[in-house]
Protein backbone atom coordinates (compact mmCIF):
# COMPACT_ATOMS: atom_id res chain seq x y z
CA UNK A 1 0.00 0.00 0.00
CA UNK A 2 2.92 2.36 0.90
CA UNK A 3 4.63 1.70 -2.47
CA UNK A 4 1.47 2.32 -4.39
CA UNK A 5 0.64 5.48 -2.73
CA UNK A 6 4.71 6.40 -3.57
CA UNK A 7 3.50 5.72 -7.01
CA UNK A 8 0.36 7.54 -7.17
CA UNK A 9 2.41 10.34 -6.12
CA UNK A 10 5.05 10.18 -8.71
CA UNK A 11 2.79 9.72 -11.78
CA UNK A 12 1.30 12.83 -10.90
CA UNK A 13 4.73 14.31 -10.82
CA UNK A 14 5.80 13.40 -14.37
CA UNK A 15 2.41 14.46 -15.36
CA UNK A 16 3.02 18.03 -13.42
CA UNK A 17 6.45 18.28 -15.14
CA UNK A 18 6.10 17.44 -18.03
CA UNK A 19 3.23 19.91 -18.33
CA UNK A 20 6.22 22.33 -17.11
CA UNK A 21 8.66 21.17 -19.63
CA UNK A 22 5.93 21.72 -22.32
CA UNK A 23 4.97 24.96 -20.87
CA UNK A 24 8.94 26.37 -21.40
CA UNK A 25 8.85 24.71 -25.18
CA UNK A 26 6.28 27.03 -25.77
CA UNK A 27 8.36 30.34 -25.41
CA UNK A 28 11.09 28.86 -26.78
CA UNK A 29 9.37 28.33 -30.24
CA UNK A 30 7.63 31.40 -30.58
CA UNK A 31 10.88 33.82 -30.24
CA UNK A 32 12.45 31.04 -32.84
CA UNK A 33 9.45 31.60 -35.26
CA UNK A 34 9.57 35.79 -34.82
CA UNK A 35 13.22 36.53 -34.43
CA UNK A 36 15.76 33.70 -36.40
CA UNK A 37 15.59 35.22 -39.74
CA UNK A 38 16.49 38.50 -38.13
CA UNK A 39 19.51 36.61 -36.05
CA UNK A 40 20.95 35.02 -38.40
CA UNK A 41 21.71 37.15 -41.53
CA UNK A 42 22.86 39.54 -38.69
CA UNK A 43 26.05 39.35 -39.42
CA UNK A 44 25.96 39.30 -42.97
CA UNK A 45 23.95 42.60 -42.80
CA UNK A 46 26.41 44.28 -40.46
CA UNK A 47 29.17 43.13 -43.40
CA UNK A 48 26.98 44.72 -46.07
CA UNK A 49 26.91 47.72 -43.78
CA UNK A 50 30.54 48.13 -43.31
CA UNK A 51 31.04 47.56 -47.42
CA UNK A 52 28.36 50.21 -48.10
CA UNK A 53 30.05 52.58 -45.64
CA UNK A 54 33.04 52.80 -47.94
CA UNK A 55 31.33 53.38 -51.34
CA UNK A 56 30.08 57.15 -52.75
CA UNK A 57 27.08 55.47 -53.70
CA UNK A 58 24.93 56.37 -50.51
CA UNK A 59 24.54 60.00 -51.23
CA UNK A 60 23.69 60.47 -54.99
CA UNK A 61 20.13 59.29 -55.07
CA UNK A 62 17.68 62.50 -54.89
CA UNK A 63 14.34 61.68 -53.59
CA UNK A 64 11.40 62.52 -56.48
CA UNK A 65 13.66 63.26 -58.97
CA UNK A 66 13.00 61.12 -61.93
CA UNK A 67 14.74 60.56 -64.99
CA UNK A 68 12.87 61.82 -67.46
CA UNK A 69 13.08 65.65 -65.13
CA UNK A 70 16.93 65.73 -65.81
CA UNK A 71 16.14 64.85 -69.73
CA UNK A 72 13.99 67.65 -69.91
CA UNK A 73 16.68 70.10 -67.73
CA UNK A 74 19.52 69.32 -70.87
CA UNK A 75 16.97 69.72 -73.25
CA UNK A 76 15.90 72.56 -72.44
CA UNK A 77 19.43 73.78 -71.85
CA UNK A 78 18.52 75.49 -68.65
CA UNK A 79 18.68 74.41 -64.80
CA UNK A 80 15.51 74.84 -62.33
CA UNK A 81 17.74 77.37 -60.53
CA UNK A 82 18.34 79.35 -63.74
CA UNK A 83 22.27 78.00 -64.53
CA UNK A 84 22.86 77.39 -68.62
CA UNK A 85 23.61 73.98 -69.27
CA UNK A 86 25.92 73.26 -72.26
CA UNK A 87 27.44 70.18 -73.70
CA UNK A 88 30.93 71.25 -72.05
CA UNK A 89 29.32 72.65 -68.78
CA UNK A 90 30.09 70.69 -65.53
CA UNK A 91 26.22 70.77 -64.48
CA UNK A 92 25.55 68.50 -68.15
CA UNK A 93 27.86 66.29 -66.74
CA UNK A 94 26.74 65.71 -63.08
CA UNK A 95 23.02 65.63 -64.39
CA UNK A 96 24.40 62.57 -66.39
CA UNK A 97 26.12 60.91 -64.11
CA UNK A 98 22.78 61.56 -61.99
CA UNK A 99 20.90 59.42 -64.65
CA UNK A 100 22.75 56.30 -62.95
CA UNK A 101 20.94 56.58 -59.57
CA UNK A 102 17.79 57.91 -59.83
CA UNK A 103 14.58 56.09 -61.25
CA UNK A 104 14.04 54.19 -63.15
CA UNK A 105 17.63 53.06 -62.32
CA UNK A 106 17.28 54.31 -58.72
CA UNK A 107 20.65 52.43 -57.55
CA UNK A 108 21.27 55.21 -54.94
CA UNK A 109 17.37 54.97 -53.31
CA UNK A 110 17.40 51.24 -53.37
CA UNK A 111 21.07 51.69 -51.51
CA UNK A 112 19.38 54.14 -49.54
CA UNK A 113 15.95 52.00 -48.39
CA UNK A 114 18.71 48.81 -47.82
CA UNK A 115 21.30 50.81 -45.57
CA UNK A 116 17.98 51.94 -43.25
CA UNK A 117 16.23 48.38 -43.31
CA UNK A 118 19.32 46.75 -42.44
CA UNK A 119 20.23 49.66 -39.37
CA UNK A 120 16.82 49.13 -38.10
CA UNK A 121 16.88 44.98 -38.13
CA UNK A 122 20.83 45.17 -36.25
CA UNK A 123 19.40 47.89 -33.57
CA UNK A 124 16.35 45.95 -33.27
CA UNK A 125 16.74 42.21 -33.57
CA UNK A 126 17.29 40.76 -30.08
CA UNK A 127 19.59 37.87 -29.19
CA UNK A 128 17.43 34.91 -29.26
CA UNK A 129 19.73 32.68 -27.06
CA UNK A 130 19.45 35.84 -24.17
CA UNK A 131 15.71 35.63 -24.62
CA UNK A 132 15.35 31.67 -24.82
CA UNK A 133 18.62 30.24 -22.41
CA UNK A 134 16.85 30.74 -19.26
CA UNK A 135 13.72 29.15 -20.57
CA UNK A 136 16.05 26.44 -21.74
CA UNK A 137 18.28 26.35 -18.60
CA UNK A 138 14.72 25.53 -16.63
CA UNK A 139 13.50 23.06 -19.19
CA UNK A 140 16.49 21.15 -18.85
CA UNK A 141 16.25 21.39 -15.35
CA UNK A 142 12.95 19.85 -15.34
CA UNK A 143 13.51 17.23 -17.47
CA UNK A 144 16.40 16.24 -15.68
CA UNK A 145 13.74 15.74 -12.67
CA UNK A 146 11.22 14.21 -15.23
CA UNK A 147 13.84 11.35 -15.26
CA UNK A 148 14.63 11.13 -12.00
CA UNK A 149 11.01 10.75 -11.72
CA UNK A 150 10.86 7.91 -13.94
CA UNK A 151 13.63 6.13 -12.60
CA UNK A 152 12.03 6.20 -9.17
CA UNK A 153 8.93 5.08 -10.79
CA UNK A 154 10.64 1.96 -12.32
CA UNK A 155 12.33 1.14 -9.20
CA UNK A 156 8.91 1.09 -7.61
CA UNK A 157 7.23 -0.78 -9.84
CA UNK A 158 10.30 -3.25 -9.57
CA UNK A 159 9.40 -3.88 -5.88
CA UNK A 160 5.62 -4.04 -6.58
CA UNK A 161 6.40 -6.73 -9.13
CA UNK A 162 8.58 -9.04 -6.46
CA UNK A 163 5.72 -9.14 -3.80
CA UNK A 164 3.91 -12.17 -3.77
CA UNK A 165 0.78 -11.00 -3.46
CA UNK A 166 0.24 -8.64 -6.28
CA UNK A 167 3.57 -9.39 -7.92
CA UNK A 168 1.79 -11.12 -10.97
CA UNK A 169 -0.41 -7.89 -10.89
CA UNK A 170 1.93 -5.26 -11.19
CA UNK A 171 3.92 -7.64 -13.96
CA UNK A 172 0.44 -7.42 -15.96
CA UNK A 173 0.10 -4.06 -15.43
CA UNK A 174 3.83 -2.97 -16.93
CA UNK A 175 3.02 -5.00 -19.85
CA UNK A 176 -0.40 -3.71 -20.60
CA UNK A 177 1.21 -0.48 -20.35
CA UNK A 178 4.27 -0.97 -22.87
CA UNK A 179 1.33 -2.88 -24.82
CA UNK A 180 -0.39 0.44 -24.77
CA UNK A 181 2.39 2.56 -25.59
CA UNK A 182 3.05 0.28 -28.89
CA UNK A 183 -0.85 0.56 -29.75
CA UNK A 184 -0.39 4.30 -29.42
CA UNK A 185 2.75 4.26 -31.42
CA UNK A 186 1.14 1.90 -34.39
CA UNK A 187 -2.13 4.32 -33.96
CA UNK A 188 -0.52 7.23 -35.19
CA UNK A 189 1.16 5.16 -37.96
CA UNK A 190 -1.86 3.99 -38.83
CA UNK A 191 -3.16 7.71 -38.82
CA UNK A 192 -0.21 8.70 -40.76
CA UNK A 193 -0.50 6.18 -43.37
CA UNK A 194 -4.14 7.07 -43.72
CA UNK A 195 -3.57 10.82 -44.13
CA UNK A 196 -0.93 9.76 -46.98
CA UNK A 197 -3.32 7.47 -48.67
CA UNK A 198 -6.24 10.07 -48.50
CA UNK A 199 -4.09 12.30 -50.57
CA UNK A 200 -3.15 9.96 -53.08
CA UNK A 201 -6.71 9.32 -53.46
CA UNK A 202 -7.49 12.65 -53.77
CA UNK A 203 -4.74 13.26 -56.53
CA UNK A 204 -6.03 10.02 -58.49
CA UNK A 205 -9.50 11.07 -58.61
CA UNK A 206 -8.31 14.44 -59.63
CA UNK A 207 -5.96 13.02 -62.29
CA UNK A 208 -8.52 10.28 -63.48
CA UNK A 209 -11.50 13.52 -63.54
CA UNK A 210 -8.69 15.41 -65.94
CA UNK A 211 -8.16 12.17 -67.94
CA UNK A 212 -11.74 11.70 -68.65
CA UNK A 213 -12.78 14.92 -69.61
CA UNK A 214 -10.21 14.54 -72.97
CA UNK A 215 -12.91 12.46 -74.57
CA UNK A 216 -16.34 13.75 -75.55
CA UNK A 217 -17.92 9.94 -74.15
CA UNK A 218 -16.07 10.23 -70.77
CA UNK A 219 -17.28 13.59 -70.41
CA UNK A 220 -20.51 12.39 -70.63
CA UNK A 221 -20.54 10.26 -68.12
CA UNK A 222 -18.86 12.64 -65.60
CA UNK A 223 -22.05 14.97 -66.59
CA UNK A 224 -24.33 11.88 -65.79
CA UNK A 225 -22.54 11.25 -62.91
CA UNK A 226 -22.60 14.82 -61.69
CA UNK A 227 -26.24 14.84 -61.99
CA UNK A 228 -26.63 11.64 -60.05
CA UNK A 229 -24.49 12.35 -57.13
CA UNK A 230 -26.01 15.76 -56.76
CA UNK A 231 -29.65 13.77 -56.79
CA UNK A 232 -27.91 11.42 -54.21
CA UNK A 233 -27.12 14.37 -51.96
CA UNK A 234 -29.86 16.43 -51.89
CA UNK A 235 -31.87 12.61 -51.17
CA UNK A 236 -29.19 12.09 -48.69
CA UNK A 237 -30.10 15.10 -46.94
CA UNK A 238 -33.36 14.63 -46.79
CA UNK A 239 -33.36 11.27 -45.73
CA UNK A 240 -31.03 12.40 -42.50
CA UNK A 241 -33.42 15.02 -41.95
CA UNK A 242 -36.40 12.87 -42.05
CA UNK A 243 -34.41 10.29 -39.91
CA UNK A 244 -33.58 12.58 -37.29
CA UNK A 245 -37.34 13.58 -36.76
CA UNK A 246 -37.88 10.16 -36.53
CA UNK A 247 -35.59 9.16 -34.60
CA UNK A 248 -36.54 12.22 -32.08
CA UNK A 249 -40.11 11.26 -32.31
CA UNK A 250 -39.21 7.37 -31.48
CA UNK A 251 -37.25 8.45 -28.35
CA UNK A 252 -40.21 10.73 -27.12
CA UNK A 253 -42.48 7.63 -27.79
CA UNK A 254 -40.15 5.39 -25.91
CA UNK A 255 -40.37 7.65 -23.32
CA UNK A 256 -43.46 8.26 -22.84
CA UNK A 257 -44.72 4.27 -22.82
CA UNK A 258 -41.68 3.15 -20.67
CA UNK A 259 -42.78 5.99 -17.87
CA UNK A 260 -46.57 4.06 -18.20
CA UNK A 261 -45.04 0.60 -17.26
CA UNK A 262 -41.45 1.80 -15.05
CA UNK A 263 -42.32 4.27 -12.35
CA UNK A 264 -38.88 4.75 -11.45
CA UNK A 265 -36.29 7.64 -11.97
CA UNK A 266 -34.70 6.53 -15.40
CA UNK A 267 -35.68 7.57 -19.07
CA UNK A 268 -34.13 6.77 -22.28
CA UNK A 269 -31.80 7.79 -25.08
CA UNK A 270 -31.45 6.64 -28.62
CA UNK A 271 -27.88 7.19 -30.35
CA UNK A 272 -27.81 7.79 -34.47
CA UNK A 273 -27.35 4.26 -34.32
CA UNK A 274 -30.22 3.21 -32.52
CA UNK A 275 -28.56 1.90 -29.56
CA UNK A 276 -30.68 2.77 -26.04
CA UNK A 277 -28.85 4.31 -23.33
CA UNK A 278 -30.61 4.17 -19.57
CA UNK A 279 -30.20 8.07 -17.99
CA UNK A 280 -30.71 8.24 -13.99
CA UNK A 281 -32.91 11.27 -14.26
CA UNK A 282 -31.45 12.90 -10.81
CA UNK A 283 -28.02 11.90 -11.53
CA UNK A 284 -26.96 12.57 -14.72
CA UNK A 285 -23.16 13.20 -14.06
CA UNK A 286 -23.42 9.17 -13.04
CA UNK A 287 -24.78 7.61 -16.51
CA UNK A 288 -22.22 5.72 -17.66
CA UNK A 289 -22.73 1.97 -17.96
CA UNK A 290 -25.94 2.12 -15.78
CA UNK A 291 -27.25 -1.60 -14.98
CA UNK A 292 -30.54 -2.53 -14.90
CA UNK A 293 -32.63 -4.97 -13.42
CA UNK A 294 -33.87 -8.02 -15.63
CA UNK A 295 -37.78 -5.82 -14.67
CA UNK A 296 -36.27 -2.69 -16.03
CA UNK A 297 -34.83 -4.39 -18.82
CA UNK A 298 -37.72 -6.12 -20.36
CA UNK A 299 -39.41 -3.00 -19.68
CA UNK A 300 -36.97 -1.08 -21.82
CA UNK A 301 -37.22 -3.95 -24.53
CA UNK A 302 -40.87 -3.98 -24.20
CA UNK A 303 -40.87 0.06 -24.77
CA UNK A 304 -38.59 0.19 -27.52
CA UNK A 305 -40.68 -2.46 -29.82
CA UNK A 306 -44.01 -0.66 -28.89
CA UNK A 307 -42.05 2.55 -29.57
CA UNK A 308 -41.16 1.26 -32.97
CA UNK A 309 -44.81 0.16 -33.86
CA UNK A 310 -46.42 3.51 -32.39
CA UNK A 311 -44.64 5.47 -34.86
CA UNK A 312 -45.24 3.37 -37.94
CA UNK A 313 -49.12 3.65 -37.12
CA UNK A 314 -48.84 7.13 -36.55
CA UNK A 315 -46.53 7.38 -40.10
CA UNK A 316 -49.78 5.26 -41.67
CA UNK A 317 -52.25 7.71 -40.75
CA UNK A 318 -50.12 10.85 -41.99
CA UNK A 319 -48.10 9.40 -45.27
CA UNK A 320 -49.78 7.48 -47.59
CA UNK A 321 -46.33 6.36 -49.29
CA UNK A 322 -45.55 4.74 -45.80
CA UNK A 323 -48.85 3.19 -45.38
CA UNK A 324 -49.37 -0.70 -44.80
CA UNK A 325 -51.29 -3.07 -43.33
CA UNK A 326 -51.61 -3.22 -39.23
CA UNK A 327 -48.09 -4.28 -37.68
CA UNK A 328 -49.30 -6.92 -34.90
CA UNK A 329 -47.23 -7.61 -31.67
CA UNK A 330 -46.12 -10.80 -31.05
CA UNK A 331 -44.49 -11.51 -27.66
CA UNK A 332 -43.17 -14.48 -25.67
CA UNK A 333 -44.05 -14.80 -21.84
CA UNK A 334 -43.37 -10.55 -21.88
CA UNK A 335 -44.85 -10.57 -18.04
CA UNK A 336 -43.20 -13.62 -16.33
CA UNK A 337 -40.54 -11.06 -14.33
CA UNK A 338 -43.49 -8.20 -13.32
CA UNK A 339 -45.42 -8.03 -10.19
CA UNK A 340 -49.37 -7.33 -10.29
CA UNK A 341 -48.56 -3.59 -10.16
CA UNK A 342 -47.10 -3.90 -13.32
CA UNK A 343 -48.58 -6.34 -15.25
CA UNK A 344 -51.91 -4.29 -14.57
CA UNK A 345 -49.99 -1.31 -16.13
CA UNK A 346 -48.62 -3.12 -19.58
CA UNK A 347 -51.94 -4.90 -20.11
CA UNK A 348 -53.36 -0.97 -19.83
CA UNK A 349 -50.97 0.14 -22.51
CA UNK A 350 -50.68 -2.64 -25.06
CA UNK A 351 -54.17 -2.44 -26.95
CA UNK A 352 -53.28 1.61 -27.15
CA UNK A 353 -49.98 0.52 -29.37
CA UNK A 354 -50.65 -2.22 -31.82
CA UNK A 355 -54.32 -3.13 -33.20
CA UNK A 356 -53.05 -6.53 -32.43
CA UNK A 357 -50.94 -8.58 -29.86
CA UNK A 358 -50.28 -12.09 -29.95
CA UNK A 359 -48.74 -12.83 -26.40
CA UNK A 360 -47.43 -16.74 -25.72
CA UNK A 361 -47.68 -16.34 -21.89
CA UNK A 362 -47.82 -19.36 -18.70
CA UNK A 363 -51.00 -19.81 -16.05
CA UNK A 364 -49.66 -17.83 -13.49
CA UNK A 365 -49.05 -14.48 -15.55
CA UNK A 366 -52.06 -15.72 -18.01
CA UNK A 367 -54.45 -15.57 -15.43
CA UNK A 368 -53.69 -11.89 -14.10
CA UNK A 369 -53.29 -10.68 -17.98
CA UNK A 370 -56.44 -12.46 -19.03
CA UNK A 371 -58.55 -10.14 -16.27
CA UNK A 372 -57.12 -6.72 -17.07
CA UNK A 373 -57.56 -7.88 -20.53
CA UNK A 374 -60.72 -9.61 -20.70
CA UNK A 375 -63.02 -6.72 -22.64
CA UNK A 376 -60.04 -6.89 -25.44
CA UNK A 377 -59.43 -10.60 -25.73
CA UNK A 378 -60.29 -11.83 -29.35
CA UNK A 379 -59.67 -15.12 -29.24
CA UNK A 380 -57.79 -17.02 -26.59
CA UNK A 381 -55.89 -20.70 -27.14
CA UNK A 382 -54.20 -23.10 -24.73
CA UNK A 383 -51.22 -25.93 -25.63
CA UNK A 384 -52.51 -29.16 -24.42
CA UNK A 385 -49.23 -31.39 -24.26
CA UNK A 386 -50.34 -35.40 -25.49
CA UNK A 387 -46.81 -36.41 -25.04
CA UNK A 388 -43.66 -35.24 -25.97
CA UNK A 389 -43.78 -35.44 -29.36
CA UNK A 390 -47.63 -33.83 -29.44
CA UNK A 391 -49.31 -30.84 -28.57
CA UNK A 392 -52.52 -29.60 -29.47
CA UNK A 393 -53.79 -26.24 -29.92
CA UNK A 394 -57.62 -26.14 -28.21
CA UNK A 395 -59.71 -23.08 -28.40
CA UNK A 396 -61.06 -21.79 -24.96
Amino acid sequence: EELAKQKNLLLNDIKYSQEKIDRYTTPILDNLNNYYKNYFSKKMMQDALKVLAETDKLDKGIPDIHRRTIEFLVSRGRCICGSPITLQSIEYKNLIDLLQYIPPKALGNMINDFVSSCKNRVQNSPDIFDLIKQNIKEKRNEENDLERYRKQLEAIENKISMLDDIGSVQQELLKCEEDLRKARFEVKELERKNTELDTEISRNTQARKELSLKNEANRKIELYKAYAERVYDVIKADYDKQENLIRNKLEENINQIFKEIYNGGLSLKIDHRYNVKTIVNDFKVYNEGVETSTAQSISIIFAFIAGVIKVARENDQTNEMLSTEAYPLVMDAPLSAFDKERIHTVCSTLPNIAEQVIIFIKDTDGEIAEKYLSNKIGKNYSFDKVNEFETQLMQR
